[in-house]
């Protein structure tokens, strides 16, 4: 049970680590999308 415990509890750490690359590698895409409509306006 406790073994379990820890896997999940591992699982949801992974989770929440992925879910803040993804955010971040969105919130970059988004930038630079944005900079080059500045820039080619």
């Amino acid at each position: 049970m406790a073994l379990g415990e820890k896997q999940f509890r591992t699982n949801i750490r992974t989770g929440i680590f992925v879910s803040g690359v993804c955010i971040s590698a969105i919130g970059d895409f988004i930038y630079l999308v944005t900079i080059n409509v500045f820039v080619l306006d």
